[in-house]
C-alpha cells in the first residue's frame, strides 16, 4: 500500500514539475517576442 502511495505521489510531483516547466517556457517565449 505504501509503495503505491509513493508511486502515485511521485507521478503527481512529475506532472506538477512538467506543468511548471511548460509555463516557464511559455513565459520565456513571451519575453523573447517582447524584445
Amino acid at each position: 500500500m505504501s509503495i503505491i502511495t509513493v508511486f502515485n505521489s511521485t507521478k503527481t510531483i512529475n506532472t506538477i514539475r512538467k506543468q511548471s516547466l511548460q509555463s516557464f517556457n511559455c513565459r520565456v517565449e513571451t519575453d523573447k517576442t517582447k524584445h
